[in-house]
């Protein structure tokens, strides 16, 4: 579902809620909210409870986010640094997975997780690692293929980049260039 207000969010939470009567889907099913921009407190935990999985473009805040950004301008201050509250998804133990919504933002997950190291409001920063999940085996877990990819394991295909440099020692994954793309080994 995308659902990106929290007017929105509150109706899809309120319906899984009764649908799956507060708790994980027991068919195993992936429920996800796409965008999850505007969400409380509340709907982060029910979501945590639910184990919805939630798509969020990090990429997002970089562009609109901050003090002088859209968000600020149209929503006003106080809803500004609530949005995208990355950490506290993370934090909670909920599933973030992160993406583009390409075209409106640039394909380009490099660029993606260094939002997630940037984001405009410091207590919704991720650390490289929750960061890198976010786009690999969480994106992986949403896509039900998590026993093939997402992960440099056994038995797992291989789909991989190669960088110029390594992101865990500089601090930052924008300034890295994709060398090579590798998939399935």
């Amino acid at each position: 579902v995308h659902a990106i207000g929290d007017a929105a969010i509150e109706q899809c939470i309120r319906v899984w809620e009764r649908v799956l009567a507060g708790k994980p889907s027991l068919s195993g099913a992936r429920h996800f909210i796409e965008h999850f921009e505007m969400a409380s407190a509340e709907h982060v935990d029910a979501a945590v409870r639910m184990q919805l999985h939630l798509s969020m473009q990090p990429q997002f805040d970089a562009t609109w986010g901050g003090d002088v950004g859209m968000y600020d301008d149209r929503l006003g201050t106080a809803r500004m640094h609530a949005m995208n509250a990355l950490a506290r998804i993370v934090r909670s133990g909920g599933i973030l997975c992160g993406g583009s919504d390409s075209p409106v933002c640039a394909l380009d997950p490099l660029a993606g997780m260094q939002a997630c190291l940037d984001h405009h409001e410091t207590s919704h920063r991720l650390s490289m690692s929750e960061a890198l999940a976010a786009y690999t085996v969480n994106a992986a877990r949403l896509g039900y293929v998590e026993a093939e990819t997402g992960a440099l394991a056994v038995g797992q295909r291989a789909d991989l980049v190669l960088l110029d440099r390594d992101p865990f020692e500089t601090g930052e994954f924008q300034s890295c260039r994709v060398l090579e793309t590798w998939r399935s080994g």
